[in-house]
């Protein structure tokens, strides 16, 4: 939990082999692009259009009908005293237990859980609204409880995005966040608005998944909105067992779902992260919940801060829509990587991020554009986020404004006799 004071990780590596009969060459210099890739771009704008433009409607329309009114992968520990006491005292639905188990933990980082006293609460992806239900009935004592979402499905939900929220300042003194950031475009821009939205000495208490190691971005960004942390768990093992409760339940709503919505019966299985898929089985990202105060006073600390890697862009976007967009220090050996698939005259997915394998093999500062199965596919490796994007003529023009650049200090040094 965090207290006031304001996807996309990195495609996996390319693990293929470079190959005399590779599928794409430059004819510059031997330059070799397997499709890897392309897979991953389409991959990733399937999921992209799934979340955006299936799954939220087909939710809006049979939650009712299959009472659905949790999206979180649930939690579940017999060792949880405070949560399962609340759990037991307010009776529930054993099918609801795990999702409501993960808002109480979340809620229990707090410091004055669980009677959270005159308290404004604001949920920031609230989903079906099940998590603000569930809490107007266990914390009464609550002065107000306001969910928000960017697809509403009913009028007591507020419509609004996570990156502009829609409130003024000082509004609450409460955010709580669950499995839901790790899909926002600009984190950190939540965590400014999240820091807007909080009175002084209010605080955020926030749940979500990410790769081993990751959680580490997700307090600095945090602390840079200005909040300070209280308190950090991790909590995977509970959540996997939440999780296997919950598809239990979902497998056996998919048997009796309409046709049309069978269709979609792999992707929803991968969405709820059930046994068998490679989410479940790989488990690659850890999961953490986390309460951090926003204090009392405005207190700026600056720290100098050295950042000797290359810094690239980490982003993906199609039809408009863009997620990521902060930059990312790349590891020794890696270069910026740019990559782009055109799926059709209108259509375009584009990702970048840091990269060793690809860059490995393609090359440093060299690109190359090839057609895999139909798909025009084009891709680069650089020393910069901008060098990649850059046409052949102002790359030149570039390199001789840096070449004249070097020239000049080297001069200054040459007149100044600090050579």
């Amino acid at each position: 939990m965090l207290q006031k004071p304001h996807p996309i990780k990195n495609p996996r590596p390319f693990r293929g082999s470079i190959k005399e009969d590779g599928i794409l060459h430059s004819p510059s210099s031997h330059f070799v692009f397997l499709p890897e890739m392309l897979l991953q771009l389409l991959s990733r704008f399937y999921f992209f259009v799934f979340d955006r433009l299936i799954c939220y409607h087909l939710l809006k329309i049979y939650s009712a009908q299959f009472k659905i009114r949790f999206m979180n992968l649930g939690y579940v520990n017999d060792n949880d005293g405070a949560v399962n006491n609340a759990i037991r005292e307010n009776g529930v639905e054993e099918s609801e237990a795990p999702h409501i188990g993960l808002y109480e933990k979340t809620l229990s980082l707090h410091p004055q859980y669980p009677s959270l006293n005159d308290c404004r609460l604001l949920e920031v992806g609230c989903g079906q609204g099940g998590g603000i239900d569930w809490i107007n009935r266990s914390h009464p004592s609550l002065t107000s409880v306001t969910g928000m979402d960017r697809v509403a499905i009913r009028d007591s939900i507020v419509t609004g995005d996570a990156h502009d929220l829609p409130f003024k300042p000082s509004s609450f003194d409460i955010v709580i966040n669950i499995e839901s950031s790790h899909l926002y475009r600009n984190p950190q821009l939540f965590f400014d608005e999240c820091s807007r939205v909080l009175s002084k000495g209010g605080h955020l208490c926030w749940t979500d998944l990410r790769f081993d190691g990751d959680e580490k971005q997700v307090l600095n960004q945090a602390e840079k909105a200005g909040f300070k942390l209280v308190s950090i768990e991790e909590i995977t093992d509970s959540v996997i067992r939440g999780m296997e409760k919950v598809a239990q339940r979902y497998d056996q709503i998919l048997l009796t779902a309409p046709w049309y919505i069978k269709l979609f019966g792999d992707t929803f299985r991968k969405t709820y992260c059930a046994p068998g898929t490679e989410a479940y089985v790989k488990r690659e990202k850890r999961y953490w919940t986390a309460m951090k105060i926003l204090p009392p006073a405005i207190i700026l600390l600056l720290l100098p801060i050295a950042s000797l890697g290359l810094q690239c862009m980490k982003r993906m976007s199609a039809l408009g829509q863009t997620v990521g967009g902060e930059t990312e220090t790349c590891k020794k050996g890696a270069s910026c990587f740019y990559g782009s698939a055109e799926l059709s005259p209108l259509v375009t997915v584009e990702m970048s991020s840091c990269s060793r394998m690809r860059c490995k093999v393609i090359g440093k500062n060299k690109c190359g554009d090839t057609t895999i199965k139909g798909v025009k596919v084009h891709a680069c490796c650089c020393d910069s986020s901008d060098f990649c994007k850059l046409p052949a003529k102002e790359k030149r023009l570039k390199e001789k404004m840096e070449s004249t650049l070097s020239k000049i200090k080297e001069l200054w040094k040459i007149t100044t006799g600090s050579r």
